[in-house]
């Protein structure tokens, strides 16, 4: 178990160093935000295609494998970047297509991963929600560090050369799976053709109400959080604090909170129900917002968001154990695949739709008005989804020291 929380903890901070770097990359190149928008664009594109129907082939495949080779097959395509530079130049166009192609294999990958999981817990001894709540903590942490190792080898070494440090993360992730995490194996799937299989997914997924609002509900908290945080809060930022200081103070509040709220449900997340405490961290993690837009204080802000990361933080490890408890081994690639797909599916609607709203009402009424929206659509999630069924399957929780 530990494997696999390590290689997931370089390759995703190898892909924080990249989100940093590459538009970084681009903007010093072109001088330009729309080329700059392209790239993340191409990225995006890329894992919204594969998500919907990658997922099939990863439960084909073998979950171990299926990463290894996600894994190895991304470090050629990233490290295919920094070489181009070197022996062409830069070529926005070439780049664009190698954008996009590296990108192909992060949702498989991304699923692959996690689908291992709960057979890994299970040979670990450990409840799967603490591990998921350590999973997603990782994740949460890489998000916080990964950002600033960017910037420290930006500096140092330039951003076409901190390109390669993702690349060798692919790698070395790929290298600590293949040699330490077990192999593991889940019922075994009957081998049909690949529609089949695809429509036999689907066929699941139609079938459980749950899995469906789960994967509404992370498509709606995608909506509503995701242009905050990456438009919202910058505008808040440079309009009402003035200071770019404050503003990665924010920002940090809001991760650190986040990372404490994973550590937290790890630990005492079992004691809760699950159905009431998924509901409130949905609320608090979203409400809050509207309350920033109250305030000019970056104090005030500050501690906001820090009480919004500490709800966010369990809210993956909350969905991740439903589903893998919920799910058949042989589906499980599948209905991951499709719910990472609708979070990257709703990302360009998501900014569309903030960039409008900040335009037409400004900063600090689009804020208030978020706050309300994630008050009907939680409301709506307890009262009319399939929400009723999300219920506790629970198991006997080992110390900590186990």
């Amino acid at each position: 178990m530990l494997s696999l929380l390590g290689a997931n903890l370089i390759s995703s901070t190898g892909s924080r160093v990249s989100s940093v770097a590459v538009p970084w990359y681009v903007l010093t190149r072109t001088g330009s935000a729309e080329s700059t928008g392209l790239a993340a664009a191409a990225s995006v594109l890329s894992a919204v295609l594969t998500g919907a129907l990658a997922g099939t082939l990863v439960d084909r495949f073998g979950h171990k494998r299926a990463s290894v080779v996600s894994d190895v097959v991304s470090a050629v395509t990233v490290a295919a970047i920094p070489t181009m530079d070197l022996l062409l130049g830069f070529n926005l166009g070439l780049l664009l297509v190698l954008l996009f192609v590296s990108s192909l294999l992060t949702v498989p990958g991304a699923t692959a991963r996690q689908s291992l999981t709960p057979e890994l817990a299970e040979l670990a001894k450990l409840p799967l929600h603490r591990v998921n709540a350590v999973y997603s903590t990782v994740q949460r942490g890489t998000q916080l560090v990964g950002p600033a190792v960017a910037g420290v080898l930006i500096a140092a070494v330039g951003p076409v050369n901190a390109i390669w440090i993702d690349a060798a993360s692919f790698l070395a992730s790929a290298i600590l799976v293949s040699v330490a995490v077990p192999s593991v194996r889940g019922k075994a799937v009957a081998r049909q053709n690949y529609w089949d299989d695809l429509r036999a997914g689907v066929s699941f997924l139609r079938k459980d109400a749950l899995v469906r609002s789960i994967i509404v509900s992370i498509a709606a908290h995608n909506i509503l959080a995701a242009p905050i945080l990456a438009i919202g809060l910058p505008t808040y930022g440079v309009t009402v604090l003035r200071d770019p200081v404050a503003l990665g103070v924010l920002l940090a509040g809001f991760g650190g909170g986040a990372v404490a709220g994973g550590i937290l449900y790890a630990v005492f997340g079992q004691r809760a129900p699950r159905r009431g405490l998924f509901v409130a961290c949905y609320l608090v993690s979203g409400v809050p917002f509207g309350l920033i837009g109250l305030t000019n204080s970056a104090v005030l802000a500050f501690l906001i968001l820090v009480v919004i990361g500490l709800a966010a933080g369990p809210i993956n490890p909350i969905i991740a154990t439903a589903i893998q408890e919920r799910v058949p081994s042989e589906f499980r690639a599948r209905v991951w695949s499709a719910t990472i797909a609708a979070v990257y599916a709703t990302t360009p609607f998501a900014m569309i739709w903030a960039g409008i709203a900040i335009a037409n009402f400004g900063i600090s009424p689009t804020l208030q008005y978020t706050g309300v929206a994630y008050v009907v659509v939680a409301l709506l999630g307890w009262r009319f989804g399939a929400l009723a069924d999300f219920k506790d399957e629970r198991r006997e929780v080992p110390p900590l020291t186990t």
